[in-house]
């Protein structure tokens, strides 16, 4: 059975503890100066045996620490479990979660660490929100402006706001705003919210709301090994300025971000294993609402295999996330059929330092732009360096490398850099592409330093049609401009088109 991640948690906990039952513990008064900090066995009962549910003792650790406004919570040495899907410890605000390293476990079910809202922030609850209208951004600015002065008393220093686009994908229970802003409140002045940090992207056509209490701010996470052999380690679907750190995991999947903004996971140490049942995900799911999401140093080992229909992208940046960082992440799966390395929609992500090894793979990047009439930022592109995939199956070891494409009529994509990227395999039979401009206008595109076995190919069958209606001989309706490739090594240039449309610079053709 293929399980869709945003099925997996239907909410979190189901029920929460009183914080009544949360009672002080004597041995939690901290010295002058320091955080609240508890123990979760020796003040709250938590057994961390491994075989007990630990669940409701934890839950109340986090109550109780929540209504002091923040503070540390320690597991000692133990094995903590979580019994039961929908048992989560629920991420709260300014706690730091911290245990004595690899000898502190977290045995969770479907997910060890959610946020408050469980999975009900995010692309499920994007339309449920009490929104207010607010006049147009503009890159730099500081503040959003409500349109109705009253509204203004609605927020308060320190509330965590979200302003997002008014035009959306609508499906069956999800909404996908094109664009959304998260930010922290730090002033109101008449109308205006005066916030924490500069809008990196402007926009037209917008709504705000307060989404404070739905939002984990300012917590931590480290020093920790979290098991979830069917689930997710890290289920965080509204995170803001937040750090997940020296960490070990096990489960089908790294994390989900959807709204994880400012925030970071770093010095991570992943098994990830996939079933033949399709039991899997991406390593690193960042959906709607991440802005300026940092992943780096993180070391994956992933087996086992999946149905071809249930292999997810390793390294997903879709959604409408923007500006994401991931470094230094190395991915040990030789033994596994992989589909896409990476699949990343346009938005300014940056992703460097790379190294793949799989038994096969379908496609190293597809990376795609918007519907032009909707979306307002396809200029923001991406820069993808460093990057090495070897694969290691004799024959057939991929079927195509990188590829571009805008599926929407008068549709660009735009500001690609693809740099010293290198795909070690052999392809099949048949016409394999390294790099491929599929579809839409290609504008600002570089590939400097890619090597590997495939053509360089476009697409030349599409035609733009004359007055009369039909297609005209000469006219691409497909074309490139400022398209460069410089250093690059491939085995063919695939038409003449491919040949005149491009500017080629110091590049060598691979012998087949």
């Amino acid at each position: 059975m293929t399980i869709r991640r945003r099925d997996l948690i239907a909410g979190g906990s189901t029920v929460l503890l009183s914080a009544a039952g949360a009672t002080e513990p004597a041995s939690a008064a901290p010295r002058a100066g320091q955080l609240r900090q508890i123990d979760v066995r020796r003040d709250f009962g938590a057994a961390g045996d491994g075989t007990t549910d630990d669940w409701s003792a934890i839950e109340n650790a986090g109550l109780y620490l929540e209504r002091l406004g923040g503070g540390r919570m320690y597991f000692p040495s133990g094995r903590y479990r979580l019994s039961g899907t929908g048992r989560n410890i629920t991420v709260r605000s300014n706690i730091e979660y911290f245990g004595d390293g690899h000898s502190s476990v977290i045995l969770g079910t479907n997910a060890a660490f959610i946020s408050p809202q469980g999975a009900a922030f995010g692309r499920s609850a994007y339309g449920s929100y009490a929104y207010l209208p607010i006049r147009d951004i503009k890159a730099g600015d500081r503040f959003l402006e409500l349109a109705n002065p009253s509204d203004a008393a609605k927020f308060q220093p320190g509330d965590i706001v979200i302003a997002r686009s008014t035009n959306a994908i609508v499906t069956p229970g999800d909404v996908l705003p094109y664009y959304v802003e998260m930010n922290r409140v730090v002033g109101v002045a008449g109308n205006r919210l005066e916030l924490e940090d500069a809008i990196d992207d402007g926009w037209s056509g917008l709504i705000a709301a307060n989404v404070t209490h739905h939002v984990a701010q300012g917590y931590s996470i480290h020093d920790l090994r979290i098991e979830c052999d069917a689930g997710y380690p890290f289920f965080i679907q509204g995170s803001y300025k937040s750090v997940i750190r020296n960490c070990w995991t096990r489960g089908f999947a790294l994390a989900c971000f959807n709204a994880f903004t400012r925030s970071m996971a770093h010095d991570i140490n992943a098994t990830v294993m996939w079933s033949e049942s399709g039991a899997s995900a991406s390593l690193f799911e960042i959906e709607t609402g991440s802005v300026r999401a940092n992943f780096h140093d993180i070391d994956v080992y992933l087996s086992g295999n999946v149905p071809e229909s249930a292999r997810y992208p390793l390294f997903y940046c879709q959604e409408f996330s923007r500006r994401t960082l991931l470094r230094n992440i190395r991915v040990a799966a030789a033994g596994t059929e992989l589909g896409l390395v990476f699949q990343v929609m346009s938005g300014g992500h940056q992703i460097e330092n790379i190294d793949v090894t799989a038994r096969k793979i379908d496609k190293v990047l597809d990376y795609f732009s918007y519907d032009p009439a909707a979306y307002q930022l396809n200029r923001l592109g991406l820069t993808l360096s460093n990057v090495r995939v070897e694969t290691l199956e004799a024959t057939n070891s991929f079927n195509h490398g990188f590829v571009l494409h805008n599926d929407y009529a008068g549709g660009e994509v735009r500001n690609v850099t693809v740099r010293d990227c290198t795909l070690i395999g052999s392809p099949g039979e048949g016409d394999h592409h390294l790099i491929w401009f599929y579809k839409g206008i290609q504008n600002g595109i570089l590939f400097d330093g890619v090597r590997g076995r495939g053509s360089v190919a476009m697409n030349t069958s599409a035609r733009t049609p004359n007055q009369a209606g039909r297609p005209s001989a000469g006219d691409l309706a497909f074309p490139l401009k400022n398209v460069m490739l410089r250093n690059c090594e491939f085995t063919r240039i695939t038409s003449d088109e491919m040949q005149r449309q491009a500017r080629y610079v110091s590049c060598e053709r691979l012998m087949d």
